[in-house]
């Protein structure tokens, strides 16, 4: 049996999970200008792949051409709402978006992350987040009192690269002081956590989401989570 020393944990829809998404946020944000908008009339981020991490083909030099991480995000929403509404009102949603989508009240940690990260840490594992966020996942993790269960986070916002790129869960090896062979990815994106460690040769854990790819390792929640690590070959 191998003995996987490292876990590395995805945060979002893994750790941790927010009330209301991107549309969502932009949709609140216009409520408050008196706008009743569909979820349809708000930017599509995912379609138009203007997420950092629908592009981890990309570095961050060559996605943000030039802007910083909010700058092109911010540029992103006044392109598509002024499309709709007035150019004015685009501008103050788009300034108003970071800090709200950014707003600890509207975070929440899932009800077994906290128990199983102790169960973890006890049976002597070293764990890691390895994620792809917005710049503020520090603070994040810092406000929902997730951060003292890491020996490191690591969070793409401050790196070059997104999962699935190689790159980073190179990085991450090398910051961590960890070998892909004694490692494990956990995560509930099957393309970016799993996928992309396994082509870093690390071995990953799939958890939350349906198992539609039938995937080997698969927990839905985190109650049998140290079980399913200990099965792993």
């Amino acid at each position: 049996m191998v003995n996987f020393g490292n876990l590395f944990f995805d945060f979002d829809m893994t750790l941790a999970y927010r009330l209301k998404m991107w549309r969502d946020t932009v949709k609140e944000l216009l409520s408050e200008e008196n706008i009743k908008a569909k979820k349809t009339d708000c930017p599509d981020f995912f379609k138009d792949r203007k997420y950092p991490w629908a592009r981890s083909d990309l570095s961050h030099t060559e996605f943000f051409k030039g802007l910083k991480w909010w700058e092109f995000v911010k540029r992103y929403i006044v392109e598509k709402l002024s499309e709709k509404y007035p150019y004015e009102t685009a501008e103050r949603v788009a300034e108003a978006f970071p800090k709200r989508y950014c707003d600890i009240k509207y975070w929440r940690v899932f009800e077994d992350t906290v128990p199983t990260l102790k169960k973890l840490r006890k049976e002597g594992y070293k764990l890691f987040i390895l994620s792809n966020h917005v710049p503020e996942a520090r603070e994040i993790a810092g406000k929902l009192k997730l951060d003292i269960y890491f020996d490191k986070m690591i969070f793409s916002s401050e790196y070059e690269y997104e999962k699935p790129n190689i790159k980073i869960f190179e990085y991450a090896l090398k910051e961590c002081g960890a070998k892909a062979e004694n490692s494990l990815m956990i995560g509930d994106n099957y393309e970016a956590d799993i996928l992309g460690a396994l082509k870093a040769g690390i071995k990953g854990i799939l958890v939350r989401k349906d198992n539609l790819y039938d995937y080997p390792y698969y927990c839905k929640d985190f109650t049998l989570l140290s079980e399913t690590i200990k099965q792993i070959k």
